[in-house]
């Protein structure tokens, strides 16, 4: 009788410790997470920008992005989009035809700086899953997976200037990459200053206040 007593007592022991381990891993590895998280997280922080020029490829076109003191100027093909968070105001001209649209005392125009949207977007959103893929010579891997959408996103950071050089956003089976070339602190007031609309016309002009 007294060796089955102790039998017992020594399997609850076994099934403690093993639980208690387990516990353990589980901590550590969420430990670990958010550590490996927040470290991706303030390098981003660390080198974010409000003056940059990004150029961005993405599905075989081009689009280069000047940004300066709360100033967005962008160029995709004949189509420039000047944005000043400052003044509420938008212009979307067209090059070609000479048309421009003006957007006046919007509050919500934002220009964001360099790495909002990754920040703000995937490592402060609790809706997204983190996990580190590794690395190579050149860059960091970061992965997002969305909990409701299963969108997965993965980050290319470089490990020599710590900006994001590459994304692709992954969903059943098709993927779509997005690069970027950047430099920092390189832009002028010149290359953000206002369109000139001369002989343009205006096919809509809209004003909050209105």
């Amino acid at each position: 009788m007294g060796k089955i007593k102790n039998k017992r007592k020594f399997i609850v022991k076994l099934i403690i410790i093993i639980i208690l381990i387990s516990i353990g891993i589980f901590i550590g590895n969420f430990a670990y997470g958010k550590y490996i998280r927040n470290k991706y997280k303030n390098i981003l922080k660390d080198n974010d920008a409000v003056n940059y020029e990004m150029t961005q490829y993405s599905n075989g076109e081009e689009t280069n992005i000047f940004v300066k003191d709360k100033i967005l100027l962008s160029r995709n093909n004949n189509i420039e989009t000047w944005v000043s968070e400052i003044e509420s105001k938008r212009i979307i001209a067209d090059t070609s035809s000479k048309i421009a649209i003006i957007t006046e005392n919007d509050n919500n125009l934002k220009v964001n700086t360099l790495n909002y949207t990754y920040i703000n977007d995937y490592f402060e959103n609790s809706r997204q899953k983190f996990k580190y893929l590794g690395k190579n010579d050149d860059y960091y891997f970061l992965e997002f997976k969305d909990k409701k959408t299963k969108i997965i996103t993965t980050l290319y950071l470089n490990r020599k200037t710590n900006l994001v050089d590459k994304m692709i956003e992954s969903s059943n089976g098709i993927e779509f990459e997005i690069k970027y070339k950047i430099n920092l602190n390189s832009v002028s007031n010149e290359e953000v200053k206002c369109p000139d609309l001369t002989d343009y016309h205006f096919e809509t002009s809209v004003s909050s206040n209105k």
